[in-house]
């Protein structure tokens, strides 16, 4: 009897595994004059709910050259997911990993150059996301009107309250999510982030605000991301 309920188990695992999809999405930030900035790409795997369970994204700027790469993995919790960014100009990488066990995120930026580094830890609580979680965390949240969402901010190795809310669209047939910070004081400092999904399938299509990479001085750049998905019918399937 063990051996049968072990056969469903590893037959149920494989299923699940099996119904991953691998799907490949595009991004191109633009500035405030509609200037390519950078392109990133994404190779993520998907499953049937459409939440993403692994990601890798490389970043090239206007001229196609490297400038970072982030791999995300999703095994652990959907919203806060084992992360390694790496800026190529700058020779730094940014490090997460969650224990679940402990419930502790640990953090950790090295200058690959000298080895230095700078690290702190914070406790996981309820409605905290990271980095590519966001998505997963929106997928969640998709029906409702407002939810509070404490987002870890790497390059800051903490954690800052925002909520998110929806929006009137700017097209029919899709659903606009703002997320601003919770403290009147910061919203002074930070822009909120806007995201555009397509409401019959989930495609998220464009992401405008602060984005996750810096200019070419370390400047926080501000921008508008326009999403496709090469080699796929947008209108019958994507993200």
């Amino acid at each position: 009897m063990k051996h049968l309920v072990l056969i469903f188990c590893l037959l149920i695992m494989s299923s699940i595994a099996f119904s991953q999809e691998n799907v490949i999405m595009k991004g191109e930030a633009f500035d405030k004059d509609n200037k390519l900035v950078y392109v990133e790409t994404h190779n993520y795997k998907r499953l049937p709910s459409g939440e993403i369970s692994a990601i890798k994204t490389t970043y090239h700027n206007a001229a196609g050259k490297l400038i970072a790469d982030v791999s995300s993995d999703f095994s652990k919790d959907p919203f806060i997911p084992d992360t390694i960014f790496i800026d190529h100009r700058f020779n730094e990488k940014q490090e997460l990993s969650y224990n679940k066990d402990s419930k502790l995120v640990s953090m950790k930026i090295t200058d690959m150059n000298t080895g230095k580094f700078k690290s702190n830890e914070i406790k996981r609580t309820e409605n905290m996301v990271s980095g590519q979680g966001f998505h997963n965390y929106i997928l969640k949240n998709f029906n409702e009107d407002r939810t509070d969402i404490k987002f870890i901010v790497l390059p800051k190795l903490d954690y800052y309250s925002f909520y998110f809310e929806q929006e009137p669209a700017k097209a029919e047939g899709q659903r606009r999510f703002i997320l601003k910070i919770s403290s009147w004081v910061l919203r002074i400092l930070v822009k909120e982030i806007a995201v555009d999904y397509r409401m019959k399938d989930h495609s998220l299509l464009t992401f405008e605000g602060l984005t996750n990479i810096d200019s070419d001085k370390r400047d926080s750049q501000i921008l508008k991301i326009k999403m496709s998905y090469p080699g796929v019918d947008n209108d019958k399937k994507s993200l």
